[in-house]
């Protein structure tokens, strides 16, 4: 049997205040997840084609839109543009990841040759985007997904300031302005999963 770790019992001491904490934090996350609610609506309102998104709080890639048509299997994550690295955890500490955006294409099930869209992609990113974005662009994904990774250029600290002020409207802004930047990308998603369809001519 595990014996509690002075950690553990630091909390069963004070466990009264410990759950109030706890309630407060689980406040927030869904405060936060509301805010993130609130800018993929505005994306969309935009850009009406753009009817699929995913919130994903708990892994690296956490907020996304797309189109229905460019799904594959129920459960993974959809094809489309993804902001990550941006739970609260990423803009409360230096030592996570930063922020970052992804195009990606994600067909575990063979329908998109995955090797032809990432070279689209790459081909896209070279006109699109800019050098500094272009520098620190990856492009690692694992089997079935293409896709290119890309830094946000503003710095957490700001982000968090932007989070915390002004009831997130500058928060908001920025992130449909980020979302806004990817969307470029339409055209070249549109024309990966056409191809595929037709048989990854």
């Amino acid at each position: 049997m595990s014996k509690f770790s002075e950690p553990d019992l630091f909390l069963l001491r004070h466990w009264a205040d410990s759950r109030l904490l706890e309630d407060s934090m689980k406040s927030v996350r869904e405060k936060y997840e509301a805010i993130w609610e609130k800018v993929i609506e505005e994306v969309q309102e935009k850009h009406k084609e753009l009817n699929s998104y995913e919130l994903r709080l708990k892994d690296g890639v956490n907020f996304g839109v797309g189109k229905k048509s460019w799904r594959s299997k129920p459960g993974y994550y959809i094809s489309g543009f993804w902001i990550g690295e941006c739970r609260i955890e990423d803009l409360t500490s230096e030592d996570e990841d930063a922020p970052d955006k992804t195009v990606w294409i994600n067909h575990p099930d063979g329908a998109v040759d995955v090797e032809k869209a990432q070279r689209r992609l790459h081909d896209a990113a070279a006109r699109f985007l800019s050098k500094d974005e272009q520098r620190d662009m990856v492009s690692n994904w694992g089997k079935g997904i293409a896709g290119i990774t890309y830094p946000i250029l503003k710095p957490r600290a700001e982000l968090f300031d932007l989070l915390i002020n002004d009831e997130a409207r500058g928060f908001i802004s920025f992130m449909v302005t980020e979302f806004e930047s990817m969307i470029k990308f339409t055209a070249v998603m549109d024309e990966i999963h056409a191809t595929g369809k037709r048989g990854r001519k």
